[in-house]
């Protein structure tokens, strides 16, 4: 019987999470860039940066309730930057950037799997933040 799949989990200041197999097998490879179509792997830390909202993917494909070490309490992040996958700090362009690829990545008429609901709070999202640094 092959060992089931483990996957740590580690917040990173940006609203990112690091996200590394520490049991796992060919297969489970294959499954977790299947579930992370938004990702970036870092070779030296063997780890996949991904957007904390992605952590439900993955969660769903492997069957796991996914805890992140590191987090900080919800009450010290703004969740309108959460929700866009940015820093409070990050400039203007990241801000439409992140803005512009999510909205991509999320269009119910792109991906049939997307619910209208995560569009809408990206939306509210980046109106609230564009309304506040005057985008």
């Amino acid at each position: 019987m092959a060992n089931p799949v483990q996957i740590r989990a580690r917040w990173q200041p940006d609203a990112w999470v690091a996200l590394s197999l520490v049991r796992y097998n060919r297969d489970a490879v294959e499954r977790l860039k299947e579930a992370l179509r938004v990702r970036a792997y870092n070779a030296e830390t063997r780890e996949w940066l991904v957007p904390e909202w992605a952590l439900e993917d993955v969660a769903d494909e492997f069957g796991l309730r996914i805890s992140v070490s590191g987090r900080p309490p919800y009450h010290s992040q703004d969740l309108r930057y959460s929700v866009l996958s940015v820093h409070r700090d990050a400039p203007d362009s990241v801000v439409k950037a992140a803005y512009r690829a999510l909205a991509f990545e999320l269009h119910p008429d792109r991906n049939h799997g997307a619910t209208s609901e995560k569009m809408k709070q990206l939306n509210a999202a980046y109106q609230s933040i564009s309304k506040e640094r005057g985008l």
